[in-house]
């Protein structure tokens, strides 16, 4: 299933192209658009007993 995030991703460009968002659509969708990804920055996580890391992206 997709994510609103994921569709923006694909069609917002294509959008942008032919409609001009007003400054606030604009953040808005910007904010989703990064949000969860390397974008905004990650934590990392490491197991104390495996040694596994894990990386979570900052909202």
């Amino acid at each position: 299933m997709s994510s609103v995030q994921d569709i923006l991703n694909q069609f917002y460009p294509d959008f942008r192209k032919q409609y001009t968002p007003s400054p606030q659509q604009g953040k808005a969708v910007s904010a989703i658009m990064r949000c969860k990804t390397s974008a905004l920055g990650a934590h990392v996580t490491k197991c104390a007993e495996c040694g596994h890391e894990m990386v979570f992206y900052n909202s």
